[in-house]
């Protein structure tokens, strides 16, 4: 089965109920697939916090990934006051969540350990996310 991704998006004051939609229309473009991961954009007006909150319907153990921005995008236009969450699918996706508490320090650093960390662990790649 080929990798699928799925995105909706969510609009509103509250940035809980703005979350709650994107994942709502997520996963009804999904249908049936097995979700791997999440990535979210979120706009910077809504606390971490509330938008977190919003994700409480996408599977407990989902790794995902979280961003503020000033306007988050969508296929037709930026919009304010919004949430985009995409979900990637399918069965043969690999996802492994680094944490590197050093970059802050060091980023260049922490860049050359986590490159070195992705040549020794595949040394044939079909896609990477950082």
């Amino acid at each position: 089965m080929a990798h699928e991704v799925a995105w909706g998006t969510g609009q509103g004051i509250d940035g809980r109920e703005a979350a709650r939609q994107a994942v709502q229309g997520a996963l009804e473009r999904l249908e049936n697939v097995r979700p791997a991961a999440a990535i979210v954009l979120a706009a910077q007006e809504y606390p971490v916090a509330e938008v977190f909150a919003g994700l409480s319907s996408l599977p407990a153990s989902l790794p995902v990934w979280g961003m503020s921005t000033s306007q988050p995008f969508t296929a037709h236009a930026e919009k304010a006051r919004s949430v985009v969450v995409a979900i990637l699918a399918g069965p043969d996706w690999r996802i492994e969540p680094v944490w590197q508490p050093q970059f802050s320090r060091d980023s260049t650093a922490a860049g050359r350990e986590l490159v070195q960390a992705l040549v020794e662990a595949s040394p044939a790649w079909n896609g990477l996310l950082l």
